[in-house]
């Protein structure tokens, strides 16, 4: 609920989180006043450009699992709720052409050029937003349903005890959604979505032909079924393919 929200977000403090300025209740109505993201949604940017670069979601990646990583290990809270429309990003201008020797294109022409630290596709910083479905829940678990059905885990789908690791399936959907197939998560949930997410992730489709093998290693390990052989955010944090972008 509203109030839940409100004191979850009263003590996050991370440069990956976004922050709440204040909250106001009048007449039962509440109001919460965030920190400003002019870019909005990142699913509207993953659907305006197609897909991200391995760069860009590289970019992407390492900023939100930092934000998770703080969420679960300095504060116990799952989200519950992790996908594109609930990341904001700050909005950068779309580099053609640049001085910056670090700077290179990517497979995805639409994106212009990539900066490392800085971003690119018109993407800077990213912010995890809406703490409406999080909890603390330290190493404890629920069966409780809440966030949304098309990223949600295994056992999280199927009414089994779930926990923080729920999370981190969560970002191996985002991952998969941003810069590989898209249309595989994004549609209303159905028989058959639900049967391919039980199943764990599909990567014989043939475009993961021009997907380097680090980024297909690192979607096993997010979308992988059990909770325990799962990547942790520490795990995803250290990962070859994530540090590729780091400055």
């Amino acid at each position: 609920n509203i109030a839940t929200e409100i004191e979850v977000m009263n003590r996050l403090r991370h440069p990956s989180v976004i922050e709440q300025i204040a909250s106001i209740e009048s007449f039962g109505e509440f109001c919460l006043v965030l920190e400003f993201m002019d870019g909005g949604e990142l699913f509207f940017q993953v659907v305006r450009l197609g897909f991200f670069s391995e760069e860009l979601c590289s970019h992407i990646m390492l900023q939100v699992a930092g934000g998770v990583m703080y969420l679960h290990d300095t504060l116990g809270i799952m989200h519950g709720d992790i996908k594109t429309e609930n990341l904001l990003f700050r909005r950068i201008p779309y580099y053609d052409n640049c001085d910056d020797q670090s700077a290179s294109y990517t497979r995805n022409p639409s994106e212009g050029l990539f900066l490392p630290g800085i971003g690119g596709g018109g993407v800077g910083i990213v912010k995890i937003a809406d703490f409406g479905a999080s909890c603390v829940l330290w190493h404890r678990k629920t069966t409780k349903f809440q966030g949304t059905e098309t990223y949600s885990a295994p056992e999280k789908l199927v009414g089994k005890f779930y926990g923080r690791a729920a999370d981190m399936w969560a970002l191996g959907c985002v991952l998969y959604i941003s810069g590989f197939v898209a249309s595989h998560f994004r549609a209303m949930i159905s028989p058959s979505l639900e049967a391919s997410i039980k199943r764990g992730c599909d990567l014989s489709s043939t475009w993961w032909d021009d997907i380097t093998e680090s980024a297909k290693e690192l979607v096993r390990y997010l979308l992988c079924k059990s909770e325990t052989n799962r990547y942790t955010a520490t795990q995803l944090l250290c990962h070859p393919w994530v540090l590729r972008t780091r400055v």
